[in-house]
């Protein structure tokens, strides 16, 4: 992954995931229908290429939780599990209008 794909994936979570919101979910939904359907695949794209990158999972972890202003322990889920369920809402709402 290349250092101006991971600035664009921090811009993206800084910008939607901040203190300012309802919950993650809302946000997500917010963003998707803001956002214009080639960046939408864009930032789909370098979320998975972020999550397959050799890094190691705390590594990912910590990229994701510096980016976000989210409590992942009421979530249920370790951060790079939710990213994973972020790139899957992404990919069914492109599949969806596809």
């Amino acid at each position: 992954m290349n250092q101006e794909n991971m600035e664009e994936l921090e811009l993206v979570l800084e910008g939607t995931f901040h203190q300012d919101i309802d919950t993650p979910e809302e946000a997500l939904r917010q963003y998707i229908y803001e956002v214009d359907l080639p960046w939408l695949k864009k930032i789909s794209s370098i979320i998975k290429c972020f999550l397959d990158t050799n890094l190691k999972e705390e590594e990912k972890n910590k990229i994701i939780i510096d980016n976000v202003e989210i409590y992942f322990p009421a979530l249920s889920m370790s951060p790079t599990e939710w990213l994973m369920s972020v790139w899957n809402t992404m990919n069914l709402y492109i599949n969806s209008v596809c």
